[in-house]
């Protein structure tokens, strides 16, 4: 099995059968390390993929983000609805996983995968919000990391279909069981430790790179930054409330200094917007 791993470690090191990251999003990357970026030259960026701008306009007009009016183009999707930071860790999100392909992965739900993603960012950047004297770039880092704390499924899912398929497989069919486990059972590795190398490789954001990186320690989360704990605290929060079919009640964040009243609130809003984040899913899932 070490042997084993260790092939698999070189195909992800050397991405065999993955396209390099589009043009867009290297610039996406370059663009997010820089504080000063405006909003007419990310336009220009998003601009240059007109597949990545309809996707973006599309997502300014869904019912998610409210718009009394229809965003026609890049510009007035960032400026009238979405706003700098959020569009670019939605271009992010897109133009980075648009790069797999993971539909020979039978098992694998895209659509659940993205609403996972989205919900994991929302939460955690509504938390970070609320968080006393956190730095204001706090809740626009936590999102970006949430929509890519999953990424290795996606990795797995285009390399090792069929391998893959077998270990979502099983973990349905015992959910008591990990899913890790299961992952080096039949593929050989975990999602955690596929992503965090593939984000260490494509020079992903520092957070992004952490938080993959700690699903391998599962049990050593204390040793983890605050933003890095805020991330997997929000999944975590997210999935038992699928996993159990009710409704959302946020608890914990007082770990954040967020007092429960502010968690009751953020419950509330999360809920009221649960079908339309649904919805966005879908749209991305296309």
């Amino acid at each position: 099995m070490t042997q084993f791993r260790e092939t698999i470690k070189l195909d992800i090191h050397f991405l065999k059968g993955l396209p390099p990251l589009a043009p867009t999003a290297n610039q996406m990357i370059r663009l997010l390390s820089q504080d000063d970026v405006d909003i007419d030259e990310i336009s220009r960026v998003i601009e240059q993929d007109p597949q990545l701008a309809a996707r973006l306009i599309g997502l300014a007009n869904a019912a998610y983000f409210g718009q009394p009016r229809p965003v026609c183009n890049v510009k007035r999707a960032i400026v009238q609805a979405l706003g700098l930071q959020l569009v670019k860790s939605l271009v992010m999100g897109i133009v980075v996983h648009g790069v797999f392909d993971a539909v020979r992965c039978p098992e694998f739900n895209l659509e659940a995968y993205w609403l996972n993603a989205l919900a994991t960012a929302v939460l955690a950047r509504q938390v970070a919000t609320r968080i006393p004297e956190a730095d204001r770039s706090v809740p626009d880092c936590v999102y970006l990391a949430g929509l890519f704390h999953d990424l290795g499924k996606l990795l797995l899912a285009h390399l090792y279909p069929t391998d893959y398929a077998e270990a979502l497989r099983a973990k349905r069919e015992n959910p008591e069981l990990s899913a890790a486990v299961m992952e080096r059972q039949f593929v050989g590795i975990s999602r955690a430790e596929a992503g965090a190398w593939l984000a260490k490789r494509w020079a992903l954001p520092a957070l992004i790179v952490d938080v993959l990186s700690s699903q391998q320690d599962a049990d050593d989360q204390c040793q983890l930054s605050v933003m890095v704990r805020l991330v997997n605290h929000c999944r975590d929060q997210f999935l038992q409330a699928q996993q159990s079919g009710e409704v959302l009640v946020l608890q914990g964040v007082d770990e954040f200094s967020v007092s429960n009243a502010d968690a009751e609130d953020i419950s509330a809003v999360f809920n009221q917007t649960l079908d339309d984040l649904r919805a966005l899913a879908g749209m991305l899932a296309i």
